[in-house]
């Protein structure tokens, strides 16, 4: 007998809700005074609806919620966890004719309940949350129960806000994806600008300078072209014409037997002007 009498000593022993209802959060149990109906709640719904009262008028978030619940004993639950809880304590408000204006969902941001509501918490040192009134009996509930209409819309709204959630972080990483591939895009381009430049810039590098001149003009070949008197034989026979300080790049054409001749104005630089002569027999 001591044992059930002291059940619920905790500070408040019950809340009284619109002066009708009382809730015992040590018992988890619902309890409406005037016909005596009671339901017991899960203990984790109980649980929520405690901080509900504790917060009344503040919106407590889906993550908050789980946190203070769940997290403060190192549990990580799913939000499916938390919408059957928050399930349960619809439905058991219900059962004890609290109505379904009580716990206000606020969709994108979380629960709570509303200031205008008449929570009082009650200190008492002995208290009969459980001892039903005459005529009464305790209603067992749980979440095995169907879900009514009301539920269900409840639930699918707020796996709603879930998917659009995914929805958006879905938005994010596509956005991601696509700056990314830009990004590589505008690399790529970049680094064949560079290399072309450099090519330019170096085009004639693998040339070797002879020791043969035109006309005080230096002359470059190419690996695959004749050898050095092969080459005084075919500029005697055709003397590229040349200026002073030109520069004359000769060039074998494949798969042609023949050559060509670019004069340069400098050693063939950007802004340094080149100009192909003509083919040498």
């Amino acid at each position: 007998m001591l044992e059930e009498e002291s059940v619920c000593h905790s500070e408040p022993t019950l809340y009284t809700i619109e002066g009708n209802i009382h809730f015992c959060p040590n018992e988890n149990t619902l309890r409406n005074v005037i016909d005596g109906r009671t339901v017991t709640l899960l203990s984790t719904a109980s649980e929520c609806f405690k901080i509900l009262i504790e917060n009344q008028g503040r919106v407590i978030s889906r993550d908050e919620m789980k946190e203070l619940v769940w997290g403060k004993r190192g549990v990580i639950v799913s939000s499916n966890t938390f919408y059957q809880n928050m399930l349960n304590l619809r439905r058991g408000l219900e059962k004890v004719g609290a109505g379904k204006r009580l716990i206000s969902t606020h969709y994108g941001k979380g629960v709570t309940i509303d200031n205008g509501l008449d929570i009082t918490p009650i200190v008492t040192s002995v208290s009969n949350c459980l001892e039903p009134m005459n005529g009464t009996k305790n209603i067992p509930f749980s979440t095995s129960e169907a879900i009514n209409t009301a539920d269900e819309h409840f639930l699918n709204n707020f796996k709603q806000l879930e998917e659009k959630g995914i929805i958006k972080k879905n938005r994010y990483k596509h956005g991601m994806i696509l700056i990314t591939n830009l990004l590589l895009l505008f690399f790529c381009i970049l680094m064949f600008y560079t290399a072309h430049n450099l090519k330019r810039e170096n085009y004639f590098s693998h040339y070797t300078k002879t020791k043969l001149k035109v006309k005080n003009c230096d002359i470059y070949t190419d690996p695959a072209l004749l050898n050095e008197h092969e080459l005084n034989e075919l500029l005697k026979q055709n003397p590229p014409d040349c200026e002073e300080g030109e520069t004359l790049y000769l060039s074998s054409v494949y798969p042609i037997q023949r050559m060509s001749v670019i004069r340069c104005i400098g050693t063939f630089l950007p802004g340094e002007e080149c100009e192909s002569d003509y083919y040498l027999e």
